[in-house]
């Protein structure tokens, strides 16, 4: 059991693989804490006759643990300007980071980050951050950690696929040997083993030198990375999905489907079709009445199917789910349709 986050944050308790807030109680009644006497109390306390018990203190507040989803959301400052994308490919990796402040246009220097420096302060258990460093697709490089450029990753998972349709018929029961795949993307396209290696992790299973992939994942990491172009302008539905099913070729296109990318676009009929426009959750607040009144002011309202996806990374289980939607929403109900507008007292 550790406590984890920084001095000023609200202490959690972590397991290897579970986080939880703590909640001080006060109880009405008085716990004492009690022990069997030791060998010189007994001795002192003879004359007392039965069995003897000895109070050591008395307890008028106890802490609760109550589960809740690893905070995260820290990635965000701690991984700024730190990118690891096309202009890395000759492997350097200085000490600190050069970017530009996207604000005010100026260069902006970052110390990189270290898994020491995450287990000091991300509140999240060992399992829950590494999981959240594959999610995120952060890269290990001469130990530092570094997001990988979304483009980026679509550009390789894409060389991936076509290495994969070439090599078609040395695979053994959808396996295939890791340096089939690692090296004609370093000498063909200058992709470094290294990257492509950690990829192929986050995207399948590695064993005794295979690789096996887990397609869905990466079919739904390439639909990511071509929605991310339309983060301004909204995207046909029929011409975003043509776009998809191309980039991951005719082998992996029966697996194209929004379905997989619920929780990353906003959805509009139109006279002309169904317009999607590029709205990850993973962009929105980590606090719950933050998240919702950034979902109410995107959309007055929303139905239920639409607005769950968007909640998945704020809720431990679906009955917390339900509990946060009764506290910031406000459900009515229309044709049969459950709709939620804001409970306007959270805004």
């Amino acid at each position: 059991l550790s406590i984890r986050g920084r001095t000023t944050d609200n202490a959690v308790l972590c397991t290897n693989s579970k986080t939880y807030n703590i909640r001080a109680v006060s109880v009405s009644n008085t716990f004492f804490v009690g022990t069997s006497p030791t060998y010189q109390e007994e001795i002192h306390s003879s004359a007392v006759t039965g069995d003897k018990l000895v109070i050591r203190d008395s307890i008028n507040q106890i802490f609760e643990l109550v589960p809740c989803v690893p905070k995260i959301e820290r990635f965000d400052a701690m991984f700024r300007g730190q990118e690891y994308g096309e202009q890395d490919e000759d492997g350097s990796d200085e000490e600190e980071v050069n970017s530009v402040d996207p604000l005010s246009e100026r260069p902006v220097s970052t110390t990189k980050v270290t898994y020491d420096d995450l287990l000091a302060d991300v509140q999240a258990s060992d399992t829950e951050l590494r999981n959240a460093l594959k999610q995120s697709h952060i890269l290990s490089i001469n130990s530092h950690l570094r997001p990988i450029a979304p483009a980026y990753l679509t550009h390789i998972l894409v060389l991936v696929l076509n290495t994969l349709s070439t090599i078609s018929s040395q695979q053994t029961q959808g396996k295939v040997k890791i340096p089939d795949i690692t090296e004609p993307l370093e000498f063909q396209h200058h992709i470094p083993r290294e990257v492509t290696t950690q990829v192929l992790e986050w995207f399948g299973i590695t064993t005794n030198g295979e690789w096996e992939m887990d397609k869905l994942e990466v079919v739904k990491a390439v639909g990511y990375g071509t929605l991310m172009k339309y983060k301004e302008r909204p995207v046909d539905q029929i011409q975003f999905i043509d776009e998809w099913a191309e980039a991951v070729g005719d082998a992996y296109a029966e697996h194209v489907g929004l379905k997989i990318l619920e929780g990353n676009y906003l959805s509009n009929s139109t006279a002309n079709g169904v317009q999607l426009k590029f709205f990850p959750s993973s962009e929105l607040p980590a606090d719950p009445a933050t998240r919702f009144a950034d979902l109410f002011l995107t959309r007055p309202r929303w139905s239920a199917e639409d607005i769950v996806p968007f909640l998945k990374s704020i809720a431990v289980d679906a009955k917390e789910r339900d509990k946060l939607l009764l506290k910031f929403a406000r459900p009515v109900t229309e044709n049969g349709t459950v709709w939620y507008t804001a409970r306007t007292t959270h805004l």
